[in-house]
């Protein structure tokens, strides 16, 4: 698992969506983003780089 901190930017959490990541509470209260794999995490930076040049 990959984690990244949580993002409250309605832009990421959309690009979290189509990544196929998820948002995790871990034990200690605090949210993460989370993907089960490098595929995903890849693809959630990808649709950020189009994002910004958009």
């Amino acid at each position: 698992m990959i984690e990244l901190v949580f993002s409250g930017n309605k832009f990421d959490q959309q690009r979290l969506a189509k990544s196929g990541g998820q948002i995790l509470i871990k034990p200690n209260g605090l949210p993460v983003f989370q993907f089960k794999s490098k595929d995903q995490f890849n693809k959630y930076f990808e649709l950020g780089k189009k994002g910004a040049t958009a």
